[in-house]
């Protein structure tokens, strides 16, 4: 038969082993991450539904878990500070990152896909293209 006293001792220590493992699976898997910090070019990429990435100008793609509204604009050029995450997500496209500053520095002259449309037709295109987008989550939401 145990005591109080040890019955005492034995749930304190399972807390406190509780605890620790808590803390350091915490810490392992959502911890510190490699803060990095670049500028680059924000660009869409029309993979599985389309998204927003970040190309820096030494050529590293970057995946923003959490870019601002203000900030999806294909062509528009920031400097960011993210820390990266290790998660598996749909796009197979860049390192995940969770952006932790981010700011407006200009824009660079978009690239259209076809080198003979000028600016007009590849903002129509870009309409277009978000029109569909918009109406593909229109048809989930009321699937």
């Amino acid at each position: 038969m145990v005591d109080i006293k040890t019955e005492y001792i034995l749930i304190t220590a399972t807390i406190l082993v509780v605890l620790l493992a808590s803390i350091f699976i915490g810490w392992k898997f959502f911890g510190k991450g490699e803060i990095i910090a670049a500028t680059g070019t924000i660009k869409y990429i029309p993979l599985e539904g389309g998204f927003y990435g970040i190309e820096t100008d030494k050529g590293e793609k970057y995946l923003p878990l959490n870019l601002p509204a203000e900030f999806k604009e294909d062509g528009l050029r920031v400097k960011f500070k993210g820390k990266l995450r290790k998660v598996t997500t749909v796009y197979g496209w860049g390192k995940p990152v969770e952006i932790l500053e981010i700011k407006k520095i200009g824009e660079v002259e978009k690239v259209g896909r076809v080198s003979s449309m000028n600016a007009s037709e590849e903002a129509i295109k870009s309409l277009l293209e978000e029109i569909e987008n918009i109406t593909k989550e229109l048809e989930g939401a009321i699937e």
